[in-house]
């Protein structure tokens, strides 16, 4: 009877008399008078905080504005004070004995905030479930696929990826307990479709639907930041799928990107779809995340995808190249007049085969030797590769293929600190497959040169492991000076 009493008289005979309901006058009147706002917000603060409504807020340096509206309201003189502490209990007293008699304060806060209360503990519970029912749902949209098996490692494994998502989910998130009217809606994929599941109508207009269908497969609200986040992950799960290496194949990767996403530079590394193939990539091939650009090249290399296909070359001479079991005859040309070629990944990529003559090839660090020696590798059959400082992707697929066609490299380079660890790395990468010469201390302290090294290029051989370049590295730290190729490009036989 109360219950009815207090329905009657705060709504209904309001609404017969022409009159707001005494919620809505209430929330005007707190809504028109700024010295409530900050005590507003404290109280709701509490209540989320305890889980109930109790205790007291304190508010510190009251302006005037609060101290009338205070004054005005509680009945107490507040106007000489700077600070004050009030019970929830008091407030909901003062309420009682306004005009808005029976408005309780979760009711007050829930309209003047336009949001429920919600404690904080049932707050993060229904954040987690918010969660994960929108990345289930896109789990679902993959299932029994490359990118299902991904999705769920990254949730288990709670790695690099997982930060990523999370990060961005956490931006995207909307504010808890709305009712997302005005964000855009999603419908799930059927039947593999591979369009975009985002339709441009408004959420608000079907809101209805999602009532009477009460199920997150069937309608999801999404505000503008989620849909970008939802978009990001599903083209990256499409592009895990679609890697050209599971049809031997070899795409640029801004035209890969476009295919995706209708953007060429959607997988730029400083894009978090970048970022997050990048991880998908890794995954897939059980390597670890890239620290520079050659071996996040390398990385998608090995995927199918060329991230600089043309400006990545390589100089080098004598090598054969076979397509299909025939030879190539450009680069036949190229290997009959022993002749000198800068030849791009594009053209790489485009072989089956690569072979030495003799099976063997020498590889050097500066094009001044490479060029001394191009005539001396035509004589004993030596096919020759120039590294110009730092491999990158070109020279080691280059060598790679060689290597498993049988050929024995041979490397020399600069006997400083970025020439020693560019042998180690090489030495490390293909193990009794390459074999060091001229590194040797007879050579080096013959062939020291006068340039001073800096501490900080010292420091750089402190990562050098192998056994043989680590005694010349002590050499080097020793006397603080390089040798360089050129000074020793006699010692490099064949």
């Amino acid at each position: 009877m109360e219950k009815f009493e207090a329905l009657y008289l705060n709504v209904i005979l309001p609404e017969k008399e022409g009159k707001k309901p005494v919620l809505e006058q209430c929330v005007d009147f707190f809504k028109s008078n700024k010295g409530f706002h900050r005590l507003l917000q404290l109280i709701k603060d509490k209540c989320e905080s305890l889980g109930r409504i109790g205790g007291s807020v304190k508010l510190a340096v009251l302006d005037t504005e609060e101290k009338e509206a205070f004054t005005g309201f509680f009945g107490r003189d507040y106007l000489k004070s700077q600070e004050t502490r009030i019970l929830l209990s008091e407030f909901q007293k003062a309420i009682d004995n306004s005009r808005f008699a029976g408005i309780s304060i979760p009711k007050l806060l829930e309209g003047y905030f336009e949001s429920p209360v919600i404690a904080r503990k049932d707050r993060l519970i229904r954040y987690e479930n918010v969660k994960n029912d929108f990345f289930i749902d896109i789990m679902l949209l993959y299932e029994n696929t490359k990118a299902e098996e991904w999705l769920l490692d990254i949730f288990t494994q709670k790695g690099n990826a997982y930060i990523t998502l999370l990060t961005g989910y956490n931006e995207a998130k909307m504010e808890l307990g709305s009712t997302s009217i005005g964000g855009r809606y999603l419908l799930p994929k059927s039947g593999g479709e591979k369009s975009s599941p985002f339709s441009s109508k408004r959420c608000d207009e079907n809101i209805a639907c999602f009532a009477k269908n009460g199920s997150s497969n069937s309608l999801r609200c999404f505000n503008e930041l989620e849909e970008l986040l939802y978009n990001d992950l599903t083209a990256v799960c499409e592009a895990l799928i679609e890697l050209p290496f599971q049809v031997k194949e070899f795409r640029s990767m801004p035209v890969f990107a476009a295919e995706i996403t209708k953007d060429p530079h959607a997988f730029d590394i400083e894009t978090r779809m970048g970022k997050l193939l990048q991880y998908a990539v890794a995954w897939l091939f059980d390597r670890s995340i890239p620290s520079s650009p050659q071996e996040r090249a390398e990385l998608f290399y090995q995927a199918g995808l060329m991230i600089d296909d043309l400006s990545n070359q390589v100089l080098c001479c004598g090598f054969t190249a076979y397509v299909d079991e025939a030879e190539h005859t450009g680069w036949s040309g190229f290997r009959d007049k022993w002749q000198t070629v800068s030849m791009p990944l594009a053209s790489i990529s485009q072989t089956d085969k690569i072979t030495a003559p003799g099976g063997r090839v020498i590889v050097v660090e500066n094009p001044s030797i490479f060029s001394i020696l191009t005539e001396k590798g035509r004589e004993k059959e030596t096919a020759l590769v120039c590294t110009f400082g730092q491999p990158n992707l070109a020279v080691y697929v280059l060598l790679d293929m060689a290597v498993k066609n049988g050929s024995k490299l041979y490397y020399s380079g600069d006997m400083d600190p970025e020439g020693l660890l560019i042998a180690d790395k090489l030495k490390s990468r293909y193990g009794e497959k390459l074999e060091l010469i001229c590194y040797s201390l007879d050579i080096y302290n013959n062939s020291i040169s006068n340039v001073s090294l800096s501490s900080s290029r010292l420091k750089q051989m402190k990562n050098i492991n192998n056994p043989l370049l680590r005694r010349i590295a002590d050499a080097i730290a020793e006397t603080g000076k390089a040798a360089y190729q050129e000074a020793f490009a006699s010692h490099i036989g064949f």
